[in-house]
């Protein structure tokens, strides 16, 4: 949902007309995908199933790493959103041939179905659908692959801004979105019980993020638990300015 609240750089595409990509965005996810994945690709050595023609002198051939994927995309930012949706289609296929096993999680999954409220084009908002960055995951939800599983949120605010009114999925999915997503499993997350809620204040105050008040005393923490009602995401952002 990030990248839905705050557009830094969105151009048209130059490969599919009509679309809209995000370089920045998406070189700044190749890095952390290559940061959290790296090694365990070079276990596995995944390979391409095709050849990915960028320009007339830049070409990512068919059996190379996928890694090449990632480095293209991070050191060339004009084609870094193709670079996602080509790395994405390449993780799926390996999946489906038994290569891997893959965990797809996204959090604020409902972004993917909300109309677009940031971006206009000629007066009129651009939708998920014109997002190449978007694209490339929603290929995930489909069911023609298996060897993975999908975990993702729902969020009020991955919604637009006039329809935060309820948290259930349904509401906040939309009609695609639930469709899309049926049948899954629902697992409801509470809110922080009172061994969660010190942990979670010993992680902030062990990390220095809380830094204006003493967060190991009683006091403290009696008011940012009063304050955050033991919400998760009520407690962070209390705690950012602190």
């Amino acid at each position: 949902p990030k990248i839905r609240r705050k557009v830094k750089e969105v151009i048209p595409s130059t490969t599919n007309p009509g679309n809209f990509d995000h370089p920045s965005a998406s070189a700044m996810w190749l890095q952390q995908f290559r940061s959290q994945n790296s090694d365990l690709l070079k276990d596995l050595q995944l390979t391409t199933g095709e050849t990915y023609t960028w320009s007339r002198r830049e070409a990512t051939e068919a059996g190379s790493s996928i890694m090449d994927l990632v480095e293209h995309g991070i050191n060339r930012s004009r084609y870094s959103t193709d670079a996602v949706a080509a790395l994405t289609k390449e993780l799926k296929r390996n999946a489906l041939e038994g290569r891997c096993k893959l965990a797809f999680v996204v959090d604020g999954m409902n972004s993917f179905f909300t109309p677009g409220t940031l971006y206009k084009v000629d007066g009129v908002y651009v939708g998920p659908e014109k997002f190449t960055f978007y694209q490339a995951f929603m290929h995930f939800l489909q069911n023609d692959w298996k060897n993975g599983v999908i975990v993702g949120t729902v969020d009020l605010k991955a919604n637009e801004g006039n329809r935060r009114e309820s948290y259930l999925p349904r509401y906040l999915l939309h009609k695609k979105g639930w469709e899309t997503l049926d049948p899954f499993v629902p697992i409801p997350v509470k809110d922080y019980n009172e061994r969660e809620m010190s942990s979670v204040l010993d992680y902030y105050t062990e990390r220095n993020w809380i830094q204006t008040v003493d967060g190991t005393s009683e006091e403290a923490r009696q008011e940012l638990t009063a304050y955050s009602n033991h919400n998760p995401r009520s407690l962070m952002e209390i705690c950012r300015s602190l």
